[in-house]
């Protein structure tokens, strides 16, 4: 997961270069509530998470990769058991987003 916030002149995303599972754990490991980046001043609370990719698609691919040395059948059956180890991580990282989203400071 990654973690940003809105910039307030450009509403582009900053993103951090840290981890947390909640705000209350980032407000711990910056030292206090608020921050400074990029000479503008954000408070922990302002903080967004997002997945940091589409571990599907990925794992699909791989997996499909891999498989070719089986040939069609090999391909087809890397690229589903890819897909879904690759679901099964997007659905965990997106539980994370969800928590770290929903947390307080």
């Amino acid at each position: 997961m990654k973690l940003y916030v809105i910039d307030r002149k450009t509403r582009a995303k900053t993103y951090l270069n840290v981890t947390a599972p909640d705000r209350a754990s980032l407000r711990k490991a910056m030292g206090k509530s608020s921050f400074a980046l990029n000479g503008t001043p954000y408070l922990v609370a302002e903080v967004i998470a997002e997945p940091s990719t589409d571990s599907t698609a990925v794992g699909g691919l791989l997996g499909g990769v891999i498989g070719a040395a089986g040939g069609a059948p090999g391909v087809i059956i890397g690229g589903i058991l890819g897909a879904l180890i690759g679901k099964d991580q997007s659905d965990k990282e997106q539980l994370q987003v969800t928590a770290f989203n929903g947390s307080h400071v």
